[in-house]
């Protein structure tokens, strides 16, 4: 056998594995073992990790026997073996020493190298994450790997959300302990974890059908982009249906980013504007939400006023930028306020019927500025940015009624279509536009299915005593929990509190990895019993990552992992997606950044658990990989 056939074996069976992994992943669960979702899912990740440890091994020896190359440059020997660099090995090292010092000096070892029972997120599985970081990045680098590896993804992903469909209208093959009904887990253990790992899987497929629109048109391409699109539809209804806000968050923050990004509406002028662009954006989609969604201006007024002047701050800076004539200033102000007094703002005094009259007005106004803006203004762009801005925070909230939700969101959708059609809008390419604009309207139409069903259901059965449909209901009561969060009476916030004097007594090292559970009698502070419901008094985690990772690893831990790791990978990727802006593999990179985009976003009320970190670590590599490929065949030529 020559080395090419060998390396063309090796390739495809660690595809192999890795297929087995990305498939299982989402799906592998069963009853005959004490812990049905997490151990299973674990021991999938231990014997793939294993076995492609083995595989890579073996090849790496064949081929140092049977090849002489010369050490390249930017790399490390170690026992012989060379380590061609791709960035970030040095705060991975870091972060890894970190790691095993907090298990050294851990309050309990056992709990510290094996994890915690259900969780089992010790050291070992710590290094297993950080191996398939890098692996993805170092190996998946060609074309067809990436594409079996979509696929695997897209198809699994898709049954178990077909799963959770049917979960909603009682079809269940399971005895599941809770109701499967009012809030869809599918094959992952709980309904936040799972709507968490639909919306990454999302962005991702989303993000491929981008790519694929900007390819040459073939047969197979133009059935397989329905395909991914009907199958992106599905996963967002079991998204919806499993509703978690800490997710919805996330993903909305992530999406936002997604589509001013994908038009170019960011400032792509030098990498330095393109980070800071990113940086405050992120601000004001933050501040945006803290006041339209978590309403902070009825608690604080003074944070009210601070969050107000970051984004009219943002705006002013906007409208700088493009050195705006009076006229267009003017057109701008009278936008903001459309979309503002459209969109935004509450009018709790106003009839119902009267505040959605209001709200028509003034998105009908905002529709009639985008129509006759000059198509070759500044402004479309600055429109589009806004609109986008808006149309997201609202999204989520859409099916809470039919005309302030779904028909104002359209109308919106119908602005950015009129901006975004201009010829020379950032030189788009119209099919990908028209993706971008009907995946925008079809999340809006999934959400507000159920809204419609029920309302049809009133109108020809108005006596009927079982009109509510639970999903709709899930979705007008998270609503309002948000206030409820940000207020403090929850028990997360109960749970944040005691996390205070943990830090500061473990804030070198940390109580040791995944000590949550063995720890938490000790800070456990009297309220949480209570606020929790009295059912659970001892959680294994404290519902915000980053508070995890600073009780149990401690401030430099958590410094080198969130700053110098996280900070340094976003940008990197971004770096790179500014350097392959032109390239159609772009939108895949941005799918992969928009992914890990909603995990972090999502863990500042949540956790990871086995399916959402193995896919996090798997989205984190891929994107790493891209990037370091594109940048070798650069150099190379």
């Amino acid at each position: 056998m020559t080395l090419q056939k060998f390396e063309i074996l090796i390739d495809k069976i660690i595809l192999g594995f890795l297929l087995l992994l990305v498939v299982g992943t989402p799906l592998l669960f069963t009853s005959y073992t004490r812990s049905v979702f997490e151990v299973n899912k674990l021991l999938l990740l231990r014997l793939c990790s294993i076995a492609i440890i083995g595989v890579w091994i073996f090849y790496t020896l064949i081929k140092k026997d049977q090849v002489q190359e010369e050490k390249p440059a930017d790399s490390w020997t170690i026992l012989g073996f060379t380590w061609k660099k791709i960035g970030l090995e040095i705060p991975t090292l870091v972060w890894l020493g970190f790691n095993l010092l907090s298990t050294i000096f851990a309050q309990n070892h056992i709990v510290a190298i094996i994890g915690a029972y259900d969780r089992w997120e010790g050291i070992v599985t710590i290094v297993n994450y950080a191996f398939l970081w890098y692996f993805f990045a170092k190996w998946v680098r060609k074309a067809f790997q990436v594409t079996w590896l979509l696929f695997g993804i897209l198809i699994s992903t898709t049954l178990s959300a077909i799963y959770g469909v049917c979960q909603s209208f009682g079809l269940d093959y399971m005895n599941w302990s809770i109701n499967a009904s009012a809030r869809v887990f599918a094959c992952i253990n709980n309904p936040v974890h799972f709507c968490a790992y639909v919306a990454m899987v999302g962005t991702i497929m989303l993000g491929w059908l981008l790519t694929l629109s900007e390819r040459p048109q073939s047969a197979f391409y133009k059935i397989l982009k329905p395909s991914i699109f009907v199958c992106l539809l599905i996963i967002f209804y079991a998204q919806f249906l499993s509703f978690s806000r800490a997710t919805w968050l996330g993903f909305c923050l992530a999406i936002t980013l997604f589509y001013l990004i994908a038009f170019k509406i960011l400032k792509f002028d030098s990498k330095k504007s393109f980070f800071i662009d990113c940086g405050a954006t992120t601000g004001v989609i933050a501040s945006l939400y803290l006041l339209n969604i978590f309403k902070v201006y009825l608690n604080s007024k003074s944070l009210t006023l601070v969050l107000l002047s970051i984004i009219l701050g943002y705006l002013a800076f906007q409208a700088r930028q493009y050195q705006l004539s009076k006229s267009e200033l003017f057109k701008f102000v009278a936008a903001i306020l459309c979309l503002s007094i459209g969109f935004l703002f509450d009018f709790p005094s106003l009839p119902f019927y009267a505040d959605n009259l209001v709200r028509l007005v003034f998105a009908a106004s905002f529709l009639g500025l985008c129509y006759r803006l000059d198509p070759n203004s500044n402004l479309n762009i600055l429109f589009a940015r806004v609109a986008i801005l808006v149309m997201f925070t609202k999204l989520q909230f859409v099916s809470g009624s039919l005309v302030s939700g779904f028909i104002l969101y359209s109308m919106l959708v119908g602005g950015l279509y009129l901006l975004t059609k201009r010829q020379n809008f950032n030189g788009f390419h119209p099919e990908t536009r028209n993706w971008l604009l009907a995946t925008a309207f079809c999340y809006a139409l999934v959400i507000s299915a159920p809204a419609i069903v029920e309302r049809i259901h009133l109108v020809f059965s108005p006596h009927s005593s079982e009109t509510g449909i639970q999903a709709v209901e899930n979705a007008q009561r998270k609503a309002t929990a948000y206030q409820v969060s940000f207020a403090g009476h929850s028990a997360r916030y109960s749970m944040w509190k005691s996390a205070v004097p943990w830090i500061r007594e473990y804030w070198l090292l940390g109580s040791g990895p995944d000590s949550i559970k063995y720890m938490y009698p000790d800070y456990r502070r009297p309220d949480y019993g209570i606020l929790e419901g009295g059912h659970n008094f001892t959680p294994d985690k404290l519902h915000n990552e980053y508070i995890n990772t600073l009780a149990t690893r401690g401030v430099l831990a958590s410094l080198v992992y969130y700053v110098w790791l996280i900070l340094g990978w976003f940008a990197l990727v971004l770096a790179g997606y500014r350097r392959m802006q032109n390239h159609p593999d772009r939108f895949i990179l941005l799918g992969l950044i928009s992914a890990a985009t909603v995990y972090l976003g999502q863990v500042l009320f949540n956790f990871g658990v086995v399916a959402t970190l193995v896919l996090f670590y798997i989205f984190v590599g891929m994107a790493h990989g891209i990037v370091a490929n594109r940048q070798e065949e650069s150099q190379n030529g």
